[in-house]
Protein backbone atom coordinates (compact mmCIF):
# COMPACT_ATOMS: atom_id res chain seq x y z
CA UNK A 1 0.00 0.00 0.00
CA UNK A 2 1.41 3.41 -0.90
CA UNK A 3 2.61 5.49 2.01
CA UNK A 4 0.06 7.90 3.47
CA UNK A 5 -2.99 5.94 2.30
CA UNK A 6 -5.55 4.24 4.46
CA UNK A 7 -7.22 1.07 3.25
CA UNK A 8 -10.91 0.71 3.99
CA UNK A 9 -13.38 -1.98 3.13
CA UNK A 10 -17.08 -1.58 3.68
CA UNK A 11 -19.53 -4.43 3.72
CA UNK A 12 -23.23 -4.43 4.43
CA UNK A 13 -25.00 -7.41 5.95
CA UNK A 14 -28.77 -7.94 6.32
CA UNK A 15 -30.16 -10.34 8.89
CA UNK A 16 -33.66 -11.36 9.98
CA UNK A 17 -34.65 -12.93 13.32
CA UNK A 18 -36.12 -12.10 16.75
CA UNK A 19 -33.00 -11.14 18.72
CA UNK A 20 -29.71 -10.30 17.12
CA UNK A 21 -26.43 -10.33 19.01
CA UNK A 22 -24.51 -7.91 16.88
CA UNK A 23 -20.88 -8.52 15.94
CA UNK A 24 -18.82 -11.40 17.38
CA UNK A 25 -15.13 -11.21 16.41
CA UNK A 26 -13.03 -14.33 15.89
CA UNK A 27 -10.01 -14.70 18.21
CA UNK A 28 -7.71 -15.33 15.22
CA UNK A 29 -8.42 -11.85 13.81
CA UNK A 30 -5.39 -10.42 15.65
CA UNK A 31 -2.89 -12.64 13.82
CA UNK A 32 -0.79 -11.58 10.82
CA UNK A 33 -2.00 -8.32 9.32
CA UNK A 34 -4.80 -8.27 11.90
CA UNK A 35 -2.45 -7.03 14.60
CA UNK A 36 -2.37 -3.65 12.81
CA UNK A 37 -5.95 -3.47 11.53
CA UNK A 38 -8.81 -1.73 13.26
CA UNK A 39 -12.52 -1.70 12.53
CA UNK A 40 -15.89 -0.25 13.32
CA UNK A 41 -19.46 -1.45 12.88
CA UNK A 42 -22.63 0.61 12.64
CA UNK A 43 -26.30 -0.29 12.24
CA UNK A 44 -27.69 1.65 9.30
CA UNK A 45 -31.20 2.03 7.88
CA UNK A 46 -32.21 -0.08 4.89
CA UNK A 47 -31.35 1.75 1.69
CA UNK A 48 -28.36 3.57 3.19
CA UNK A 49 -25.19 3.02 1.18
CA UNK A 50 -22.43 1.44 3.24
CA UNK A 51 -19.46 3.72 2.54
CA UNK A 52 -16.87 5.81 4.39
CA UNK A 53 -19.42 8.64 4.79
CA UNK A 54 -21.40 6.43 7.23
CA UNK A 55 -18.45 6.56 9.64
CA UNK A 56 -17.33 10.11 8.91
CA UNK A 57 -20.85 11.51 9.46
CA UNK A 58 -21.85 9.21 12.35
CA UNK A 59 -24.78 7.79 10.37
CA UNK A 60 -26.77 5.11 12.18
CA UNK A 61 -25.84 3.59 15.52
CA UNK A 62 -22.31 2.51 16.49
CA UNK A 63 -22.16 -1.07 17.75
CA UNK A 64 -18.33 -1.28 17.63
CA UNK A 65 -16.51 2.06 18.08
CA UNK A 66 -14.25 3.33 15.31
CA UNK A 67 -10.64 2.27 15.76
CA UNK A 68 -11.42 -0.93 17.71
CA UNK A 69 -9.07 -3.88 17.47
CA UNK A 70 -10.33 -6.54 15.03
CA UNK A 71 -10.59 -8.91 17.99
CA UNK A 72 -13.21 -6.69 19.71
CA UNK A 73 -16.84 -7.85 19.73
CA UNK A 74 -19.97 -5.78 20.13
CA UNK A 75 -21.66 -5.78 23.51
CA UNK A 76 -25.05 -4.79 22.13
CA UNK A 77 -27.98 -6.64 20.62
CA UNK A 78 -31.18 -5.62 18.90
CA UNK A 79 -34.77 -6.72 19.47
CA UNK A 80 -36.50 -7.64 16.24
CA UNK A 81 -40.13 -8.04 15.23
CA UNK A 82 -41.68 -11.48 14.72
CA UNK A 83 -41.97 -13.26 11.39
CA UNK A 84 -39.00 -11.58 9.77
CA UNK A 85 -40.61 -8.20 10.29
CA UNK A 86 -37.30 -6.49 11.04
CA UNK A 87 -34.21 -6.07 8.94
CA UNK A 88 -30.95 -4.94 10.54
CA UNK A 89 -28.27 -3.66 8.19
CA UNK A 90 -24.69 -3.50 9.43
CA UNK A 91 -21.93 -1.46 7.85
CA UNK A 92 -18.35 -2.49 8.69
CA UNK A 93 -15.22 -0.43 8.18
CA UNK A 94 -11.85 -2.22 8.17
CA UNK A 95 -8.83 0.09 8.37
CA UNK A 96 -5.07 -0.22 8.07
CA UNK A 97 -3.82 2.95 9.77
CA UNK A 98 -1.49 5.28 7.87
CA UNK A 99 1.13 4.82 10.59
CA UNK A 100 1.22 1.01 10.30
CA UNK A 101 4.85 -0.16 10.64
CA UNK A 102 6.90 -1.54 7.76
CA UNK A 103 6.52 -5.02 9.28
CA UNK A 104 2.89 -4.95 8.11
CA UNK A 105 4.01 -5.12 4.48
CA UNK A 106 3.77 -8.59 3.03
CA UNK A 107 1.54 -9.90 5.83
CA UNK A 108 -1.99 -11.09 5.30
CA UNK A 109 -5.10 -11.80 7.28
CA UNK A 110 -8.63 -13.06 6.91
CA UNK A 111 -10.72 -11.38 9.59
CA UNK A 112 -13.92 -13.21 10.54
CA UNK A 113 -17.04 -11.96 12.29
CA UNK A 114 -20.16 -13.84 13.26
CA UNK A 115 -23.65 -12.36 13.32
CA UNK A 116 -25.69 -14.51 15.68
CA UNK A 117 -29.46 -14.36 15.84
CA UNK A 118 -31.64 -16.28 18.28
CA UNK A 119 -35.36 -16.89 18.33
CA UNK A 120 -36.67 -16.76 21.88
CA UNK A 121 -39.95 -18.52 22.76
CA UNK A 122 -42.81 -16.38 24.01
Amino acid sequence: MPEGRTARRHAARRLRSRRLRAVLADESNGQGLGQWLSYSARVIEAGTTCASAVFENGTGTAVVPRGSAVTASSESSQELAEDRGSVVSYCLELTLPEDAPNEAQGTQGTPLWEFRATNSPE
